[in-house]
């Protein structure tokens, strides 16, 4: 697993956390604070679960699947609210360099990207 971070720029002072696991982190739970996660599914499964809608608003997740041809399915899941305010609770990235970003406004998580 690797851990990072880089700085926003415009005059920002948001750090943003740039995490890489694999399946063998899977459950891995996202903090409380803007991370980009690269997800190496080439082993196997891996879920990435979102905290809870009302205590991440404005946080943003970007969660993309790095593995190759041989890339397994990432699962971003939600353990309170919906995404996009469809009744969804999850997002599957079930392709070769596939991504999703999104954030909380609250209540539910809004897909961005």
């Amino acid at each position: 697993m690797f851990r990072g971070s880089f700085r926003g720029g415009g005059g920002g002072s948001g750090v943003v956390s740039v995490v890489s696991i694999d399946s063998a982190d899977s459950p891995y739970s996202l903090p409380l604070s803007s991370t980009v996660l690269a997800v190496d599914s080439s082993a196997g499964v891996v879920n990435v679960n979102l905290p809870a809608a009302s205590s991440s608003e404005g946080i943003i997740y970007y969660v993309k699947n790095t593995a190759g041809a041989t890339s397994n399915r990432v699962r971003v899941l939600v353990s309170s609210g919906t995404i996009d305010g469809d009744g969804e609770t999850q997002v599957d990235l079930e392709n070769d360099k596939s991504s999703v970003t999104l954030v909380s406004d609250g209540s539910n998580y809004l897909i961005i990207g």
